[in-house]
């Protein structure tokens, strides 16, 4: 029966420096096949469209984000796909994983696909003779992915493998032939940490299970490639909370502090830090419902596709949940709490004011004016 490992992530490959996304798919495959480890390297997808550049600042500001935080890698090809064989030696691995662990296997087949929403990776553990070893699949992601890093790096390539978390995904995925009444069937056989999805095809409707291993990515490159986006999506929105919660912190202070430089600061300077948090506070909001909006309708559109498996929909849940709205809401009560109080504060100033001025000015009418 034959069967095979593998595991996911996304590790797409990217210019490390500003230069025109059209030589990307040549250079990528020239500097692939530089490294002495690395074999059948292929290149291939809807290139002609990719625009010639980016404005270098632009550019250059992106790639200073972090991997998990991106909205593009440079370039993003729609539809395209980088595959290519590895041998990474296990008397290497152990130094390539910040544990000191190895994938227990030395092949590996890397295939990055490009949806509509971005890449996702599949990482296969070759030459297992078709049966499932006590090799670490998901280990392999983080051993592939550092060394390619390297070598990329030591070669001066001009390219570098990114990596967006959760890398590898939380899964151990087998592929196994059977007799089945369709292509593919998906089945959940329990947790030993990770989900443990089998993967399984009718073997009398592919002839290999190399044929059977690519047509199940084409299935599910779309639901793990949207994964992705919105752990980006998730991550840049986490970002903007806790901007949102220094801002809240700062105002909260503002409020505690006492003495009279305090106090006159916070009735007469405050109300400008009052009206960004609040502007803040808004923006959140209504970026925070576009997001959950496209993240629905994407999601629902994707398991809709006859060529989804739909084997993630738990995971895309998880992805799309917005877990910042607690930090909004406090810094919405803050910046309520914030205003009522300067105005009553300012009030009471105003008031004050007003009294000391009269008397001051009956005092010196007292005094200018003869009785």
């Amino acid at each position: 029966m034959p069967q095979r490992q593998f595991a996911v992530g996304c590790l797409p490959i990217e210019f490390s420096t500003p230069r025109p996304a059209t030589e990307w798919p040549k250079v990528v495959e020239r500097e692939l096949y530089a490294i002495s480890a690395v074999s059948n390297v292929s290149v291939t997808g809807q290139f002609d469209w990719l625009s010639p550049g980016q404005p270098p600042s632009a550019l250059a500001e992106e790639l200073s984000k972090r991997d998990n935080e991106r909205e593009e890698f440079w370039p993003e090809p729609m539809f395209g796909r980088v595959a290519f064989d590895v041998v990474v030696p296990l008397r290497l691995q152990s130094d390539l994983t910040w544990d000191g662990t190895t994938a227990e296997h030395e092949s590996f087949r890397v295939v990055t696909m490009y949806g509509y929403e971005g890449p996702c990776t599949f990482i296969s553990l070759l030459n297992t003779d078709g049966e499932i070893t006590t090799a670490d699949s998901t280990n392999s992601v983080a051993v592939v992915h550092s060394f390619i890093s390297k070598e990329l790096e030591k070669n001066k390539s001009g390219l570098r493998m990114a990596r967006v978390g959760p890398s590898p995904f939380h899964i151990d995925a087998t592929l196994t032939a059977m007799e089945l009444d369709k292509p593919f069937h998906v089945e959940e056989l329990g947790r030993r940490g990770y989900r443990r999805l089998d993967f399984r095809y009718d073997r009398s409707t592919f002839d290999s299970i190399d044929d059977a291993e690519r047509a199940l990515q084409r299935s599910i490159a779309g639901e793990l490639a949207l994964f992705y986006f919105l752990i980006r999506v998730r991550n840049r929105r986490t970002d903007r909370a806790h901007s949102l919660l220094d801002a809240t912190n700062e105002l909260v202070a503002a409020q505690q502090r006492t003495g009279i430089v305090a106090w006159l600061k916070r009735v007469f300077f405050s109300a400008s830090k009052t009206r960004r948090l609040g502007l803040e506070v808004l923006s959140a909001k209504l970026l925070a419902t576009s997001e959950a909006d496209t993240a629905a309708r994407r999601i629902e559109q994707e398991q809709a596709q006859t060529v989804s498996l739909s084997a993630f929909t738990s995971e895309l849940a998880e992805a799309s949940a917005d877990d910042t709205s607690p930090v909004v809401e406090n810094a919405e009560q803050v910046v309520a709490f914030s205003e009522k109080f300067r105005s009553a504060e300012f009030e009471v100033s105003v008031v004050a004011t007003s009294t000391i001025l009269g008397a001051v000015a009956g005092a010196i009418v007292a005094l200018v004016v003869p009785n």
